[in-house]
């Protein structure tokens, strides 16, 4: 994951993310396998290199943005789809035409091409722009600007994904906490009530 991607996850961030998110297992890692099982739409055997892309880019998608919901559809997406029109192709597909890219936390994960980009986005159809201005931009700067359009709306919306999925386990966290607290106070109350 770390080479397909550019990141520097260390097997100790890996796993302090998991048992955040799974809880703590130490008898069975079960839990921790099916979220990258790509099957039965890839397998290694006929596939180990697409499918140890679509593994990492699960794995990716997770340590990115701690959202169990945002992994599990990315990875029920790749191991649902049909990947027949790629028997016997084990390297990555130029000009990708077979439909296999999946959209998870802004960015989009080409399993045919084995690659991960944001989606398209233009600066002209977004920037609050007249059209002399427009006009005016290079055709290299008017690109530029596509591409960190592209990437700065990616990277948003991979930070609201994150963003929600933090405040929800900080809210439930909370809700817990406050429900142990009253239950203690209950138990406490009556006890003293019993007494008198």
């Amino acid at each position: 994951m770390n080479d397909l991607f550019s990141v520097n996850f260390t097997t100790s961030n890996i796993s302090l993310t998991l048992w955040d998110l799974l809880g703590d297992s130490p008898d069975d890692c079960s839990k921790q396998a099916l979220l990258i099982d790509v099957a039965p739409g890839l397998a290694v055997s006929p596939s180990p290199n697409r499918t140890e892309f679509a593994r990492a880019a699960i794995l990716y998608n997770l340590m990115e943005t701690e959202s169990l919901n945002t992994t599990e559809q990315l990875r029920s997406s790749i191991a649902n789809a049909d990947f027949s029109k790629l028997a016997g192709q084990d390297a990555p597909v130029q000009n990708d035409t077979v439909g296999l890219a999946f959209a998870a936390d802004g960015f989009l994960y080409n399993i045919a091409s084995m690659t991960f980009r944001p989606p398209s986005i233009s600066w002209k159809d977004n920037a609050n722009v007249n059209s002399d201005q427009k006009s005016r931009v290079d055709p290299i700067v008017d690109s530029v600007l596509d591409r960190m359009y592209s990437f700065s709306t990616g990277t948003f919306t991979r930070m609201v994904v994150t963003i929600v999925t933090q405040l929800t386990l900080f809210f439930s966290f909370i809700d817990s906490a406050i429900n142990g607290i009253a239950k203690i106070l209950d138990v406490r109350l009556a006890t003293s009530l019993q007494s008198t």
